[in-house]
């Protein structure tokens, strides 16, 4: 995304702009109350988050990029009521400051142990999808760092999956790259740097994010035939 396209949609949507991390009690293809209640708290055009370069998400859980006016902690407090029916959660604003679920603090202990190395402090975000055969998913996402330089903690997790931090300002595509040689243990690796850039291990596909309208629209995970699960509007 250029700079240009980054004022513009900000002139749209909201100047400030945030990443959501949740993850369901439930397969999210069976949590549909909870996805009408957040989407109503947020009634707003949105950015899911598709790990695979597909419009779907992990088993459990699902990343918004969300656009808008409100600090934060406003935000944070506007979505706190549905977000209770979560099994966890996450906002930050990717630069420093970060709100969670009760007994989860993973991204705020990245941000501060990044602040500790000093400033501009600049986030990329690895998003780890892993194949059904894959029996040690924490030892699959660790063997990424040794590729990769510079802080890399544990964000969150999924069923089939990680969020990883890297405090890094290097570009996705090159991050990528990087990470070329220890990603056979992955289905995919989708990445977002601190400049919107963003790489997918799958090659065929792009754009790792899908606009939802929340105004006239919810969130919905649906389940096709093929058993994959899709995001989109409910109909």
């Amino acid at each position: 995304m250029s700079i240009a396209d980054e004022i513009g949609l900000g002139q749209v949507l909201g100047k400030n702009r945030y990443y959501l991390y949740a993850r369901t009690r439930t397969a999210l293809i069976h949590a549909a109350d909870e996805l009408d209640d957040l989407a109503g708290a947020l009634n707003r055009y949105v950015y899911v988050l598709c790990p695979f370069g597909r419009v779907e998400s992990w088993r459990n859980g699902f990343v918004l990029r969300i656009h808008g006016a409100e600090t934060l902690a406003e935000l944070a407090e506007l979505l706190s009521p549905p977000l209770e029916r979560f099994d966890a959660w996450a906002i930050h604003d990717g630069i420093g400051e970060a709100r969670e679920s009760p007994g989860h603090g993973l991204v705020a202990r990245f941000f501060l142990e990044a602040t500790r190395q000093g400033k501009p402090l600049e986030t990329a975000q690895l998003f780890l999808t892993f194949s059904d055969k894959e029996t040690d998913p924490d030892a699959a996402a660790a063997a990424l760092s040794s590729g990769l330089k510079g802080l890399m903690l544990p964000a969150f997790h999924f069923a089939d999956g990680r969020i990883i931090m890297l405090r890094t300002s290097e570009p996705a595509r090159s991050i990528l790259r990087r990470s070329e040689k220890q990603i056979a243990r992955l289905h995919c690796l989708s990445i977002v740097d601190s400049g919107l850039g963003e790489a997918i291990s799958i090659k065929e596909f792009d754009n790792i994010w899908e606009m939802v309208n929340l105004y006239d629209d919810t969130l919905r995970f649906e389940e096709e035939e093929s058993g994959e699960a899709t995001a989109g509007d409910a109909g």
